[in-house]
């Protein structure tokens, strides 16, 4: 269920922070632009990972006795590194970001190895690996970039946001009915049965994993392209 609250928080980051900076990063002719872009919707998709870490924070809080600070930090870290990737693409950075992953899934395998010792939580020890793979995974990203990552919110920031808000309102709203044709069955299902109650859907969805991230890693090669060639 952590994955699927994840996973909800990574369409949101994509609709209001990662796909604008695709867009508007791709089509700025000069730097000083592509700055501006980048620090806005970096700023943006940095406040809406706090905020969905501190709502899976809650919610775990009120099902598990152990792990929801851990799976909020998870969701937290997913979702800002989820951004990062989108942003660094659209800057050309893409080896930094295929080395980074690499990182990640390296970091994350070697963590893991914790979870065979025993006497330990696994559940709240599943929760650590996932979130220092995706902190290790942020940091390899921004080192081997060379592109720091600046936040803002001041009046600039604001206004850029104000000046896109009914592209982005329409985008909210059509992830919202995505997201609600999509998982309500299974949130439903979680809300009524508990989180032991989704196993069965999770191993279905899990066939689907293979094409869903074929599909994201063709959109992030190719929208900062074609958002370039719209300028």
């Amino acid at each position: 269920i952590v994955l699927v609250l994840g996973g909800l928080s990574l369409t949101y980051i994509r609709a209001l922070a990662g796909m604008p900076a695709s867009i508007w990063i791709g089509r700025s002719h000069k730097r000083a632009a592509a700055n501006a872009y980048d620090v806005t919707f970096g700023s943006g998709a940095l406040l809406l990972s706090m905020v969905s870490a501190i709502g899976v924070y809650l919610l775990l809080h009120t099902w598990l006795d152990k792990g929801a600070l851990a799976g909020g930090c998870f969701v937290g870290l997913w979702s800002a590194r989820s951004y990062l990737r989108t942003a660094y693409f659209a800057r050309g950075r893409r080896k930094a970001v295929i080395l980074a992953d690499f990182v990640f899934v390296l970091s994350g395998a070697l963590s893991a190895s914790t979870l065979w010792i025993g006497g330990v939580d696994v559940l709240q020890m599943a929760f650590v690996v996932l979130a220092v793979a995706n902190a290790t995974g942020i940091a390899a990203m921004l080192f081997l970039a060379g592109w720091p990552f600046r936040v803002s919110y001041g009046h600039q920031m604001r206004r850029r946001y104000a000046r896109l808000w009914r592209q982005l309102g329409w985008s909210s709203l059509s992830v919202t009915l995505t997201n609600l044709q999509g998982q309500a069955v299974a949130l439903l299902v979680t809300g009524f049965g508990g989180p032991a109650a989704y196993a069965p859907i999770a191993a279905t969805l899990l066939l689907f994993v293979p094409l869903r991230i074929a599909a994201a890693s063709l959109v992030n090669m190719l929208q900062p392209e074609i958002s370039a060639e719209l300028a």
